[in-house]
């Protein structure tokens, strides 16, 4: 599963060394923070992918890759249906993010504090 962290201005996904294979990315990812937009929680993560995938997935079980539709590109690292981090951005590669961890909520917490 992978580790989201804050660190100093940034927001940072570490993945297993399985999600960047399944992903097809083989670095994490990084975010300034000034550019988050929106950050929350959902139950139902596979509900927020859409367009065409680039990597694993298996509905409702597996999602690890990145998603593309029109200008917006969503990366997922979704391993079961349960609560997962929801983060929407300006100005990055990456528009959405949605990823599966535990403390989930606690994260969107602190992302909202810093915004």
């Amino acid at each position: 599963m992978a580790n989201v962290t804050i660190d100093d201005q940034k927001l940072v996904v570490k993945l297993t060394s399985s999600e960047k294979i399944e992903s097809l990315r083989f670095h994490d990812l990084e975010f300034n923070l000034e550019n988050v937009t929106d950050a929350y929680t959902t139950p139902r993560p596979f509900d927020e992918l859409s367009g065409l995938r680039v990597g694993t997935g298996i509905p409702h079980v597996i999602c690890v890759g990145t998603w593309y539709s029109g200008k917006d590109s969503i990366f997922a690292a979704i391993h079961r249906d349960s609560d997962a981090l929801v983060v929407s951005f300006k100005g990055e590669k990456v528009t959405k993010i949605v990823v599966t961890i535990d403390g989930a909520i606690d994260l969107v917490r602190a992302i909202r504090q810093r915004l």
